[in-house]
């Protein structure tokens, strides 16, 4: 990994960085966006969350553009955020970058979204670090760093500012490691590029924000939290839609990102970081809901969206609803306890539900850091008032989801109802047979010797078909399928401990016992 010592006012200290140095993304960093078009710009690449367009390499991110065909594209790149995870107002963004060798067509961007609305270009865009590539070489030397915001200010009518400026180099910008950063004040905002070591800085643009002060101002959205964002595009408005005949792929490397505040001379500045380290294993047999941290909701009425004082609460693993009025659009957001859940994993959530009101309801799990992360969507409940109701539905994980929070979702929903939700179970699909399955009737069932060493023998008045070993918190260990009626379990690979040993008899009754292994 490439070092630097980087002059700056000892008043700026280090809050945030990403090093790079887990061995794949770090997802509660950064969310993929995949898809076409690029969003406006008339891109001609696929953005995807494959390991054949970003992948972490000896300490650095790699993200690969290239020549393929991939759903109706001709190109494929891949686009990062760091939405709801990693946010900052004020401050020196920089990160340590490798920009791909100039071609036609090839437009490697190093930005930010702003928070203070959910809609282009209202909510504001600081480009740290673009190089937009067409078929005029000279276009290859330079580096451009643009603000953008609504001339009419925050509510008005649509009008588009871009207001940057670009460096020329006496040589061409790929291919070259630099640093590239913003330095954001309440009073300005700087885009500058510095040598890989951090000297020779030099100033892209300059812009003063210290006017913006009321929403009338379209810059005044410079004045909420940004997130930040990486991708490689290809083709686009920006490069008059041109992509280079000879295109086969390139790549952009980047060797870090940190965040610098001076929160002394900045006491507004603000940092929002719900990311956490690489590395750690994620126990997927942990319930997420097992108890909740914080609560939320918001409604829709007449087109107006607001929260409602005392709409919802949370009292141990009840969460309970009371809308006193028809609302439109009805959310009850209740954040769980921070356990995250993990990629390319089935998870099951179940519990109870009940109305004192007939109902339709939604009952599904996003992440409380960028809700468009979302499972369990199809989970649609049809309420009779008085009736209780459990759930039971399972999904896979497409990436990793951190602080996994319960939604109740309501549309047109009765008033004065009050929902009750109680007994919620997020976990690995795997884990919660010992949790959900009911013992029909009682058996009798015994294991010698009991505590085991290696092998035992289990005994019952009915025939058993198969057995389970799960943990205490419900993991399946080991499987067992019996085809005689001697039942042999064989413990030798299990590590000392209280286990839970599951029967399935051949009617499909089940019964479950405590076995210790020595």
């Amino acid at each position: 990994m490439l070092t630097f010592s980087l002059p700056m006012s000892a008043a700026y200290e280090l809050v945030w960085s990403d090093e790079f140095d887990c061995d794949e993304l770090n997802t509660s960093v950064w969310t993929y966006e995949t898809g076409a078009g690029g969003w406006g710009n008339g891109e001609s690449e696929y953005y995807t969350n494959r390991a054949d367009n970003l992948y972490l390499q000896d300490g650095k991110m790699i993200i690969v553009a290239k020549k393929e065909n991939y759903s109706g594209s001709s190109y494929t790149s891949a686009r990062i955020k760091s939405n709801g995870k990693v946010q900052v107002k004020y401050g020196k963004i920089e990160s340590l970058i490798k920009t791909p060798k100039g071609n036609t067509g090839v437009w490697p961007a190093f930005w930010m979204l702003g928070k203070g609305a959910n809609s282009w270009p209202y909510q504001g865009e600081i480009d740290i670090m673009e190089e937009m590539c067409t078929s005029n070489t000279a276009t290859w030397n330079k580096s451009l760093s643009t603000f953008h915001w609504n001339n009419d200010g925050m509510d008005g009518s649509y009008s588009n500012v871009n207001y940057g400026e670009s460096l020329t180099f006496n040589q061409e910008v790929g291919n070259l490691w630099r640093i590239f950063g913003v330095e954001w004040t309440p009073s300005s905002i700087i885009g500058y590029i510095c040598d890989a070591d951090g000297s020779n800085r030099q100033n892209v643009v300059t812009m003063s924000n210290a006017d913006a002060t009321d929403r009338s101002n379209g810059r005044y959205a410079f004045n909420y939290e940004f997130y930040m964002l990486y991708n490689i595009a290809l083709g686009g408005s920006y490069v008059n839609y041109e992509v280079a005949s000879d295109f086969t792929s390139c790549q952009m490397q980047i060797d870090w990102v940190r965040i610098y505040q001076d929160k002394t001379t900045y006491p507004q500045s603000s940092l929002t970081d719900n990311s956490a380290s690489c590395g750690g294993e994620i126990d997927v047999c942990t319930n997420s809901f097992a108890s909740y941290t914080s609560m939320s909701n918001v409604c829709n009425e007449n087109s107006n969206w607001h929260e409602v004082d005392g709409l919802a609460s949370y009292s141990g693993t009840t969460i309970t609803a009371n809308p006193e009025v028809s609302y439109d659009n009805m959310y009850v957001v209740t954040v769980g306890n921070n356990n995250p859940l993990k990629a390319s994993t089935e998870y099951t959530l179940s519990g109870t539900i009940t109305s004192t009101q007939n109902a339709t309801v939604n009952i599904y799990v996003e992440s409380s850091n960028d809700n468009t992360l979302q499972m369990f969507k199809d989970n649609e409940i049809t309420l009779i008032a008085g009736q209780e109701y459990k759930f039971t539905i399972s999904e896979t994980a497409a990436e990793r989801l951190d602080a996994p929070a319960l939604v109740l979702s309501v549309n047109s929903g009765p008033a004065d109802a009050v929902y009750t939700i109680s007994n919620v179970s997020l976990k690995g699909s795997e884990c919660v047979t010992a949790i959900n399955d009911i013992v029909a009737n009682s058996h009798y069932l015994v294991v010698y010797p009991n505590p085991i060493s290696d092998y035992a023998v289990v005994e019952s008045d009915e025939t058993i078909k198969s057995a389970e070993i799960l943990s205490l918190n419900g993991k399946v260990l080991k499987q067992f399928n019996f085809n005689s009626d001697t039942y042999e379990i064989n413990m030798s690979e299990i590590n000392s401990g209280l286990y839970i040993l599951k029967v399935v008899y051949t009617n499909d009754n089940i019964e479950i016992t405590k076995i210790l292994k020595k």
